[in-house]
């Protein structure tokens, strides 16, 4: 021990008095058998059990709200000789894809996306739009906007902002066009003093005329758009009134996991049950207070089939079908879009149908297209408009329809983990257009619009108390389903 302690320059008195307190205390003995440690599990926390947690501010005001009932937008409501009936009236509900490659049929590895690949991509679907561009404008020859030339041109391309910042917004002056790979993939600046109407955004694939007169900016006196895609074919009449209920997530209010709008909608659907219920998530918000808090002892996964099951399918009526989508903000997933679908689950039933986010489906010979991210909202924050451009709810919505993407703004939104090559070219969405369009967002406060066919429908969120249904009346095949097609958006 002296040996030791002088190797670390203690005195020899440190030494001494070192041995005199170890002679004094008492021996240390080992236990043969140590106790076994005992820890106590706790109590399992499930939906259900957060229904006594005490009232918190978001829950207060969501249940002294004075507007429940109230119809906040209307379609073709009073307008048809048939009399609205909201129950489900079908005898036979089917739900299939519209195609194998409109929805996410199976998981994919992500995170594997090599910028080269990405880049491939992008240009691929430059070039997808501009065919469609071509045969519309019957452009034999397109001219290369960066390179100087008097002579007036039309050429194609996607509008990028010149700093990619989100400090930054865009703005008319800070617009360039980007080429596809045939040119280089060249970016020149747009001059568009000349338009005094126009709509645009970052990621937006357009066809302009103008001229390059110096050879430093595209100087810009049209903007085409793309003319909507055209509609599925109705291959039969429908003969029976479809009733469908339409809800997106949060499913609770943000300062707590009571569920308390999604209970207050399932006694609805109880009382009054439609044909379909399509439920958009997430179910389990990352942005919940409760959730940042890891306020629940049990896994998400287990939280999230707790709620499924004491929520919505104890209390799903027998003949609803019922639609599960996923979110890229569903703490138990992972963030990645498009999102594949929900794992199935032991004895699941016939009427239960987990989806993907986006997809496009038919039911009952009506197409239905959704997706869970707000791109409303990012559309607001990106657009650059100038003149008289219409309403702008409507607006939006057209954008999405026209590029014929459910994400077509670039950059992405935040906290959207885009896989681009997933969502352009392995998986063909909105290539032809559907009946009934769901779009949520935060955007306004939601609303119901008849645009060039297409039911859009943005239900809001059912955390603000808002929710859709939608009823389609008898066609034949050559009637339209949106002339046809009655639609509400409600305080629940």
């Amino acid at each position: 021990m002296e040996d030791i302690l002088g190797a670390y320059g203690a005195s020899p008195d440190v030494s001494k008095n070192l041995h005199r307190r170890l002679e004094h205390e008492a021996p240390v003995t080992t236990p043969k058998h140590k106790p076994a440690l005992t820890r106590r599990r706790p109590q399992a926390e499930t939906p259900s059990s957060f229904v006594s947690q005490k009232q918190t501010p978001a829950s207060q005001r969501f249940e002294s709200r004075q507007n429940s009932g109230t119809v906040s937008a209307t379609l073709n409501c009073g307008n048809l000789p048939i009399p609205t009936a909201w129950h489900g009236q079908c005898m036979d509900v089917s739900i299939a894809p519209m195609s194998e490659a409109s929805v996410v049929a199976k998981p994919y590895r992500y995170m594997f996306q090599k910028v080269s690949s990405k880049a491939a991509a992008m240009d691929d679907w430059i070039a997808e739009l501009e065919g469609q561009y071509a045969e519309r404008l019957q452009l034999a020859d397109r001219g290369h906007p960066g390179v100087a030339s008097q002579t007036e041109m039309t050429t194609v391309g996607r509008v990028c902002c010149d700093t990619e910042s989100e400090r930054v917004r865009a703005n008319a002056s800070s617009l360039v066009l980007e080429c596809s790979r045939e040119f280089g993939g060249c970016r020149v600046p747009l001059n568009l003093k000349s338009v005094t109407d126009f709509s645009l955004f970052p990621g937006q694939v357009v066809a302009l005329d103008g001229t390059n007169t110096l050879g430093n900016e595209f100087s810009v006196t049209k903007i085409h758009q793309l003319p909507m895609p055209l509609p599925p074919p109705t291959n039969v009449p429908i003969t029976e009134p479809l009733s469908i209920v339409v809800a997106a997530g949060p499913f609770s209010v943000d300062d707590n996991l009571t569920y308390k709008p999604l209970v207050e909608l399932m006694d609805k659907v109880t009382s009054e049950p439609p044909d379909v219920l399509i439920l958009i998530g997430p179910f389990v918000d990352i942005n919940s207070e409760e959730v940042k808090k890891c306020s629940t002892e049990i896994m998400y996964e287990e939280f999230f089939r707790a709620l499924i099951q004491e929520q919505i399918l104890k209390r799903l009526p027998g003949g609803t079908h019922l639609i599960l989508v996923p979110s890229s903000r569903d703490v138990h997933l992972h963030s990645v879009y498009p999102q594949p679908a929900f794992p199935t689950w032991p004895d699941m039933e016939a009427n239960i149908h987990l989806l993907s986010d986006p997809a496009c489906v038919r039911i009952n010979g009506v197409s239905v297209g959704w997706t869970s991210i707000d791109v409303l909202m990012q559309l607001n924050r990106q657009e650059i408009c100038v003149g008289d451009v219409g309403d702008k709810s409507s607006r939006l919505a057209a954008h999405v329809l026209q590029q014929q993407c459910f994400c077509p703004t670039l950059p992405p939104p935040k906290g959207v983990n885009l896989e681009m090559d997933q969502l352009l070219m392995e998986h063909d969405f909105l290539s032809a257009m559907p009946h009934l369009l769901i779009l949520p967002s935060d955007f306004a406060r939601g609303f119901v619009k008849n645009i060039s066919g297409c039911v859009c429908i943005n239900p809001s969120r059912l955390a603000k108390g808002l929710y859709s249904r939608i009823n389609v009346k008898p066609t034949s095949a050559a009637d339209s389903i949106a002339s046809s097609c009655v639609a509400q958006l409600i305080y629940i």
